[in-house]
């Protein structure tokens, strides 16, 4: 987890609006710079980017079409964070906290693990399961 923190920590900079190789820029105010991918691919809204023994993925969350079914517009940001943390669940209907409890169990989360730090006007939650090999970092 202590490397997680630190990779998220370094994963936020200040940077103009113009991209470069090895910088993926987010916005205007936020960018990632990232080592030489052996391969890029880009599909509807999502980015993966392939390194030689990790991957990632950045992915603009829409809650209109996230999910097939269900419009989370309004309450993206609500129900997001309560995937990372469990007792902001409380304060949704609980059709939508079902919801939320299934897709941390998909995510494979682990409990009480989550960093949670602000990065400029930025604020950042994320966890990394050793279990799974993977992490999710949410801007």
């Amino acid at each position: 987890m202590k490397g997680f923190r630190a990779f998220a920590s370094a994963l936020l900079i200040s940077l103009p609006v113009l991209g470069y190789s090895g910088t993926l820029v987010v916005s205007q105010d936020l960018a990632l710079e990232y080592p030489e991918p052996e391969l890029i691919s880009h599909s509807s809204n999502m980015l993966i980017l392939k390194c030689d023994d990790w991957v990632l993925s950045h992915q603009i969350v829409d809650g209109e079409s996230m999910y097939s079914q269900v419009n989370l517009t309004g309450v993206t940001d609500e129900f997001i964070q309560s995937i990372f943390i469990p007792e902001k669940r409380s304060v949704l209907p609980s059709w939508l906290r079902l919801l939320v409890e299934e897709q941390g169990r998909e995510f494979g989360l682990p409990e009480g693990e989550v960093t949670s730090q602000k990065v400029g006007q930025f604020e950042l939650l994320g966890t990394y399961s050793k279990q799974h090999r993977s992490g999710y970092l949410y801007v």
